[in-house]
């Protein structure tokens, strides 16, 4: 039997109604007030009741919100970097207060109970600070957040009924790529976080975890992105080439991971570390400037903030940026590559992408051709981009 990681805070939360608790609660729903939410919110309830983001029961109470923004741990002392917040529409705060339960509702169809324990109402400001380094609107994690209201409520949440993204054959919650895990036999399993189509310098970083891991569990976000991100049914699709095509089959896994960019760097790395190894990961690659944008973390920020959890219950894989090198005739880094920046090709996101908005034929050290082929086809008939 493999033994995969402990989840995070000893248990995977479980709380998904049975098929007939459900059925007998919608019968009353009509004595509960139903409050709209969008889909990222959706997919929080999710990731909360199916133990995406155990040990959490629910959105975070003020005592666990503050405690994370200033300590980066719960009030109970487990490490956590990101909020999690129930934002309350202002519309709703006369009616609610706390010891109520009110149903969320997604396009019609009430998705979760929240059971309110607590209103409070949080520093936006404050907490952009604390969370992104930064309070300035162009950073788009910030923007988001000043977006929302101010007044939140904190409480245990049940899910009512699963969306697509739970049932969807890349949607896996914990308890199943755990069992999947288990049967494939895999002791260490490294994860890997990814906003992008696949490249050569991220198929690097994943090849080079291979020889030290049994298995792969590769899980690009399904969730908000900023405008000019690939849209994820787009990586999904590059990624399922790539995994079949040229990958051993049996030693990588392939699920998408539902829940919104943040772009929160450092604190981002952990919580997506976090995350992996809720799913049963016993390794995470923290690649350079980890689920950062426009300039406003180290280029390695990412690996030093891990060293502030040294008890994470998940190995961070420190790699650094990978590049084409002219004169190694390779991909490498700047720990295995002794050249200079001339001789040095950086493969990022923003190239790829300037590289397909350019309709530019891009070398092979830079993109698979099959990988390359295939999105140049798909752009022939829909937008490649979060608009």
């Amino acid at each position: 039997m493999a033994a995969l990681s402990a989840p995070h805070g000893g248990a995977l939360t479980d709380q998904v109604l049975s098929a007939e608790d459900s059925s007998a609660f919608l019968k009353e729903e009509q004595n509960y007030i139903k409050i709209p939410v969008d889909f990222d919110t959706t997919l929080e309830v999710e990731n909360i009741t199916t133990g995406v983001l155990s040990p959490l029961k629910g959105f975070m109470t003020k005592s666990d919100f503050l405690s994370v923004i200033k300590r980066d741990r719960l009030a109970d002392d487990t490490p956590w970097t990101i909020p999690i917040l129930f934002h309350l529409p202002e519309k709703y705060v006369r009616y609610i207060a706390a010891g109520d339960a009110v149903l969320l509702e997604y396009q019609g169809d009430v998705i979760g109970r929240l059971h309110v324990e607590e209103i409070y109402t949080i520093d936006a400001g404050e907490t952009a600070q604390a969370v992104f380094g930064t309070t300035e609107r162009a950073h788009p994690g910030v923007n988001q957040l000043l977006s929302k209201s101010e007044t939140v409520a904190g409480g245990k949440v049940e899910l009512v009924k699963k969306t697509i993204s739970v049932q969807s054959e890349f949607m896996l919650p914990p308890q199943e790529t755990r069992k999947i895990f288990e049967q494939k036999g895999w002791r260490t399993i490294a994860g890997f976080q990814t906003r992008n189509v696949i490249h050569r310098a991220h198929e690097y970083l994943q090849r080079v975890a291979l020889e030290y891991v049994d298995g792969l569990f590769l899980q690009p976000i399904i969730g908000w992105k900023k405008t000019g991100d690939f849209d994820p049914d787009i990586v999904i699709e590059a990624y399922t080439i790539m995994v079949r095509d040229f990958y051993p089959q049996e030693r990588v896994f392939l699920s998408g991971l539902p829940t919104a960019m943040r772009y929160a760097g450092p604190k981002e790395a952990v919580f997506h570390a976090i995350i992996r190894k809720n799913y049963g990961c016993t390794h995470f690659i923290v690649g350079r400037d980890h689920a950062g944008v426009g300039g406003y973390y180290g280029k390695y920020d990412a690996h030093k903030i891990f060293d502030r959890f040294e008890n994470l219950g998940i190995v961070p894989l420190r790699f650094c940026g990978p590049f084409y090198c002219s004169k190694c005739e390779s991909t490498a880094t700047e720990k295995t590559c002794g050249h200079s920046e001339k001789d040095r090709l950086e493969i990022s996101g923003t190239l790829i992408r300037e590289i397909l908005n350019n309709h530019s034929k891009p070398s092979e050290h830079i993109f698979r051709p099959e990988i390359y082929k295939f999105l140049l086809e798909k752009a022939k008939t829909q937008n490649l981009y979060n608009q």
